[in-house]
């Protein structure tokens, strides 16, 4: 049985455009109520690839602008 996963170059360029809810956080400097809020409000979308979530980047870019200068 092979649990190793492999990606192409495209997988994980498309992988690095998403950021988990922690890692939302930890970024917009915000905790998870405020998450699960904003979420849950529509201010961005996510999606659940496997069973985990994730929210683009575009989206959090377009919402806050200042803390995606990259």
């Amino acid at each position: 049985e092979n649990n190793t996963l492999s990606f192409s170059q495209a997988q994980l360029e498309e992988l690095t455009k998403f950021l988990r809810p922690k890692e939302v956080c930890q970024v917009l400097k915000i905790s998870r109520p405020t998450f699960e809020r904003l979420k849950k409000e529509g201010r961005f979308s996510t999606h659940k690839i496997r069973g985990s979530v994730y929210v683009p980047i575009t989206d959090l870019k377009a919402l806050f602008p200042k803390d995606f200068l990259a």
